[in-house]
């Protein structure tokens, strides 16, 4: 049985790590990671997840924590949520459009409010998990951000982005 499936709300302490760093059975690091959140309960136990996964995780529970963050730090993905003390998820995601930072974002919310949903697109997030989220449809969603935008990246530095393969001719 997984970390994952044996996974219990009653395990996470109210105190968040937020210190960067990396567990887990792998010692390579899959992503680095930053997830802003006010639910210090829900921080915590995302950051654990993440981190039990391999991911580097880094951690903040207000909007202007965030951004610092941010600029701090280059990171593969950001989790965010909407409502956060400070700036909330639908600014730091314009703030990031306008200070050109290349980061994709994956908004977890409670709301389900179509025109949030749709502001969030707007502003660029690549996918919108609803609270309480479903820890494997997170892992499948995070994982799956973080490999098209390690593959992006690959395929840009080798020039290999518009090569396909044809199959052979008789």
């Amino acid at each position: 049985m997984s970390i994952l499936q044996n996974y219990s709300e009653n395990s996470v302490s109210d105190d968040v790590d937020m210190t960067p760093h990396v567990t887990g059975e792998t010692s390579e690091c899959l992503g680095r990671l930053l997830i802003g959140d006010d639910e210090q309960r829900l921080l915590n136990s995302l950051c654990s997840i993440l981190r039990d996964k391999g991911f580097e995780v880094d951690g903040a529970q207000d909007g202007d924590a965030v951004c610092q963050r941010l600029r701090e730090n280059a990171y593969d993905l950001v989790l965010l949520d909407i409502r956060m003390p400070g700036k909330s998820g639908l600014e730091i995601m314009a703030w990031l459009k306008e200070m050109g930072v290349d980061a994709p974002v994956i908004i977890i919310s409670g709301r389900s409010d179509y025109r949030i949903v749709r502001q969030a697109f707007k502003l660029g997030a690549c996918d919108y998990l609803r609270k309480p989220y479903d820890v494997d449809e997170l892992i499948r969603a995070v994982g799956g951000t973080v490999l098209e935008r390690r593959q992006a990246r690959s395929q840009a530095a080798t020039g290999w982005s518009n090569v396909s393969v044809s199959p052979r001719l008789p």
